[in-house]
């Protein structure tokens, strides 16, 4: 579910088109993936939708918008399990101020799409700069770097007010905890809460990749999604290089319609589109001069350039 879903809105969201990206997740929902939450199945499967994508007068994001509405209640995790894509769509807009209210804007668009609770919007804010500032800023220091996504990520839940407050009682949990089950999986497996505050934890503490996998399955509840929202952030603090190579010879070489109760098109669906699409994430990320406006001068030892510089001195520093 986890793969398939980021690898729905690999393509489009390199074009930065909000309409492309729902209509490759109407396109998912519609494929009968094996496993789909309810919040995402009523905001992308709903009638309304389905009445959209047969009149091309209709904006499927919009619809799909108003459709996510039906389930506002919901604090479920099947957004942040799909954002990782944005650390590296995002990543050379993390060196200003301006720069970091475009990312913030641009998770609460793709999070709405499904989940459009105030908390669901907040975490994601958080989330997704995190993880673009992580990977703008690899040649940094592990210290400076876990600064450094922790200011950019509390920033953000202050941008957000109200539900961010919320959140940032999480990520407090997360920098104070001195072990994974301190947090837990339980009660209400599928809680977007239990996976950010790991997510930040196991990123504050530096965990192993392959512990911090090992550690989040062991705590039961939603394991799949509550791994693949860790491993998103962890992954991109570690990079590639320190992700075990028998998982990564897995993932290459893993063919989705063999074995499988619900056939996927692997031209479509196979988990090596990953490698395809992250480098053309990375060069269409916008720079600011990209962007319309006037942005402020970039942050002091960040530049948002297509490729980023960031002094380790620096790091910390940003408004």
């Amino acid at each position: 579910e986890e793969w398939q879903n980021i690898l729905s809105r690999g393509d489009a969201i390199s074009e930065g088109e909000l309409e492309d990206v729902a209509k490759e997740y109407f396109q998912w929902i519609i494929s009968r993936p094996f496993d789909c939450g309810n919040t995402i199945r009523t905001a992308f499967g709903g009638a309304p939708v389905m009445r959209a994508a047969k009149e091309s007068s209709v904006s499927m994001a919009t619809t799909m918008t108003k459709s996510a509405r039906n389930s506002g209640h919901s604090k479920a995790n099947g957004a942040l399990m799909r954002e990782s894509p944005l650390f590296l769509f995002c990543h050379s807009l993390v060196g200003s101020e301006y720069g970091r209210r475009v990312i913030h804007q641009i998770a609460a668009l793709d999070c709405r799409l499904s989940h459009p609770n105030p908390t669901c919007v907040a975490a994601s804010m958080a989330y997704v700069t995190a993880g673009a500032a992580l990977v703008a800023s690899a040649e940094c220091t592990a210290d400076a770097r876990v600064e450094l996504a922790l200011r950019v990520a509390k920033e953000a839940l202050s941008v957000a007010g109200g539900e961010g407050w919320e959140v940032k009682g999480w990520l407090e949990d997360a920098e104070t905890a001195t072990n994974s089950s301190e947090i837990g999986a339980w009660p209400m497996a599928g809680y977007v809460k239990h996976a950010f505050t790991l997510a930040f934890f196991m990123v504050k503490n530096k965990v192993p990749f392959e512990q911090a996998m090992h550690d989040v399955l062991i705590l039961g509840g939603d394991t799949d999604t509550n791994a693949a929202i860790v491993g998103g952030l962890l992954g991109a603090f570690w990079g590639q290089d320190a992700l075990p190579r028998a998982w990564v010879q897995t993932v290459r070489t893993c063919v989705p319609n063999v074995g499988s109760k619900v056939p996927r098109d692997p031209s479509v669906y196979a988990p090596s589109l990953l490698y395809e699409y992250a480098p053309i994430l990375m060069e269409r990320s916008p720079c600011h001069d990209c962007l319309s406006g006037s942005p402020p001068e970039p942050a002091k030892g960040l530049h948002c350039k297509k490729t980023v510089c960031v002094a380790e001195d620096d790091a910390a520093g940003l408004s």
